[in-house]
């Protein structure tokens, strides 16, 4: 069956594909199919998630899934959330300023960190893991934590799948990956967040995790999992 992924993201496109591979589903990102994102003006990641399914399967006529997710910290109020992919510039429009230069350390910047990422040498990914850090460490400084305190988080994907934009009946999926946050990074795999999120089982950073790894702790990868039961259903 050819599926559409509500994603233009490839790194999220070959996890997918390793994660569904017993299904017989061929996937391809909308933007082979030139479809833009949608809005994600929702406050849970299953509305977000059916927003972006019915949005693509729209635009190209044919089934599609989608995947919402984000890190919730519970020292910062379920941080950063919905907005995970957006956190920085989320700040940055709460703030109205630019980070200072004390700020900039763990991003390997120096002056000038909010304009190259404006052209583009700073990924998202880098900007966002940046502003999570500093203010992890801001808040604990104004709280006087205890630095080896832990800083208690989980991982949260919701899939869904439409076989049609008006599908009565979408198939849902969702998977939660507990552990803690570093305020340094470790590990040079996986995307996002994953270089400070921290699985005391596993006593490593999902940043340090092969591929074949993540696939069977990972959010994404229960998340999967209960979708794929779904689907055979």
């Amino acid at each position: 069956m050819q599926v559409v992924l509500a994603s233009s993201n490839l790194g999220k496109l070959q996890e997918l594909n390793s994660l569904l591979s017993g299904l017989n589903l061929s996937l391809a990102p909308q933007s082979d199919f030139g479809v833009t994102p949608c809005d994600e003006p929702f406050e849970s990641f299953l509305e977000n998630a059916l927003a972006k399914a019915r949005h693509a399967s729209a635009c190209t006529g044919l089934p599609a899934l989608a995947d919402d997710s984000g890190l919730l910290v519970d020292e910062l109020r379920d941080c950063a959330g919905v907005r995970s992919a957006r956190l920085y510039d989320d700040w940055l429009d709460q703030r109205k300023r630019i980070p200072s230069p004390d700020d900039q350390h763990t991003a390997g910047g120096t002056l000038g960190f909010h304009t190259r990422y404006q052209q583009g040498q700073i990924s998202r990914d880098e900007a966002n893991l940046f502003c999570l850090i500093h203010l992890l460490k801001k808040h604990r400084h104004a709280l006087g934590v205890d630095g080896s305190c832990p800083i208690t988080a989980r991982f949260v994907s919701v899939f869904v799948f439409v076989r049609s934009a008006d599908d009565p009946l979408p198939l849902v999926g969702q998977g939660h990956w507990w552990g803690e946050l570093l305020l340094e990074p470790r590990g040079h795999n996986g995307h996002g967040y994953d270089p400070i999120f921290f699985d005391p089982k596993l006593g490593r950073t999902a940043a340090e995790l092969s591929l074949e790894e993540k696939n069977t702790c990972s959010h994404r990868a229960l998340a999967a999992r209960a979708f794929c039961e779904a689907f055979q259903a």
